[in-house]
């Protein structure tokens, strides 16, 4: 008959796996993983010791407001002698003390954000929560690359250079991506929990979140404005008396800052260059290697026929909206 185990406490362990998963610039006073990747807690028993056939306990992973198994947001899974990395999975050891280590493995498909944990032996402990990221280091993950130098370079440095400016008249623009500051990575997953679709449907858009597409998407559609509450408004009028010039921006942290502390109203002003660069911020903090890429007369289709059009009035003026800059 199983048996129920005697729990006192529980240690996540952040310092050692966030340092493993590449997280701990985030921090380690919280744990912060990656997908496909296995992390390690430590269940502090009052009395008895771990017995495998006997001490029987499932383990639940809960992302979202409404988590479910159908879409993914919820996974339950028992201990295996080893770990699964194709899947959620978990194997434990014993030592001495009244004390269990596990090996907790998420599946690298599974959803990125917020979550539970919980411990499932007769009546459920909840054991902590974390937070999960997509994996540039796992073969499995869809967002996998290869090299270190290029993942040091596109997740982990917090630093570059923009391009701006003309083919042969350019300037280069020092740019603090900040990825790693502190609150950062907060505010990111509140940009995904603040998107149109997660207010219309959570759970849905939660599952959505497995999906490294899905989550550049929505990131796209939010950090500027347009009819939602994005990051940045955008002016190329030249008036920014009532907020900032776009040219006076060099790093994306104070944007995101004003834009948390704004109650997430758009932040006043930026083009192409500041939307790009705080869309690069936010990718690499939630684990998609990512890099500001300067395209110059570039081609602006108004009415998506991808033609570009132009339309000569008798005087041989230009009356289209289309253009190339």
């Amino acid at each position: 008959m199983a048996e129920e185990l005697d729990l006192a406490s529980c240690d996540l362990e952040f310092k050692y796996n966030n340092e493993e998963h590449h997280t701990d610039l985030h921090g380690v006073d919280r744990l912060i993983v990656r997908r496909g990747q296995p992390f390690a807690i430590t269940l502090h028993l009052r009395s008895g010791t771990l017995q495998p056939g006997v001490s029987a306990f499932q383990l639940i992973a809960e992302t979202g407001p409404t988590p479910e198994e159908k879409w993914g947001t919820k996974a339950t899974f028992g201990l295996t002698d080893t770990i699964n990395k194709k899947c959620w999975s978990a194997s434990a050891s014993c030592s001495p003390g009244n004390i269990v280590s596990l090996l907790i493995c998420p599946s690298p498909k599974a959803p990125i954000g917020r979550y539970s944990l919980t411990l499932d032996h007769g009546h459920k402990v909840k054991l902590g929560e974390f937070v999960l990221l997509f994996n540039p280091w796992c073969l499995r993950d869809v967002v996998y690359m290869e090299g270190e130098e290029m993942r040091k370079e596109y997740i982990l440095s917090q630093d570059g250079l923009i391009y701006r400016g003309t083919p042969k008249c350019f300037n280069i623009l020092p740019w603090n991506f900040g990825q790693f500051e502190p609150g950062i990575l907060d505010i990111c997953l509140r940009i995904l929990d603040e998107n149109p679709k997660h207010l219309r449907n959570p759970g849905k858009d939660c599952s959505g979140r497995r999906n490294a597409v899905y989550v550049t998407r929505v990131l796209s559609a939010m950090i500027n404005c347009n009819g939602d509450r994005g990051v940045l408004q955008g002016n190329w009028s030249g008036d920014y008396e009532d907020g900032t010039s776009p040219s006076y921006w060099n790093s994306s942290v104070p944007i995101l800052q004003e834009w948390k502390s704004s109650e997430c109203c758009a932040v006043c002003y930026g083009q192409c260059w500041v939307f790009a660069a705080v869309a690069c911020t936010v990718s690499r903090a939630l684990g998609i290697p990512c890099r500001v890429v300067t395209n110059f007369e570039s081609a602006h289709d108004t009415n998506s026929n991808l033609l570009i059009e132009y339309y000569y009035t008798a005087d041989g003026e230009n009356e289209g909206d289309d253009s190339v800059w």
